[in-house]
């Protein structure tokens, strides 16, 4: 049988690494349980910043709300205080009216 024979057998020999099989497991499930780990804090970290996204957007759309409503009423109040003053009014103002038309008529003449 012929053998060949390989110049650097003694530096591959005592470079070799044994392999333990047991220990590969062991530093996967190191692995595993540092990779979960980090996980967990990317998850916890998401849920923390995806409550002060909402807390923050609650409170904006409060303000908004607000702002909106207090314009709202303010025009609506605008609206019936003119309309009211006209109702209240409207009698003294057809009198101012029919004076001005009186006034109007005999300078006229």
């Amino acid at each position: 049988m012929a053998l060949i024979r390989n110049s650097n057998a003694s530096t591959i020999a005592r470079e070799a690494i044994v392999l333990d099989l047991g220990d590969l497991r062991e530093q996967g499930e190191r692995m595993v349980r540092s990779a979960r780990a980090e996980a967990e804090g990317i998850v916890a970290a998401a849920h923390a910043e995806r409550a002060r996204i909402l807390s923050g957007a609650s409170e904006q759309g409060q303000a908004e709300g607000y702002a909106k409503g207090l314009e709202a009423g303010r025009a609506e109040g605008r609206e019936q205080a003119a309309a009211g003053a006209l109702a209240e009014h409207r009698e003294r103002l057809a009198k101012v009216e029919q004076a001005w038309m009186a006034a109007l008529t005999s300078f006229e003449s």
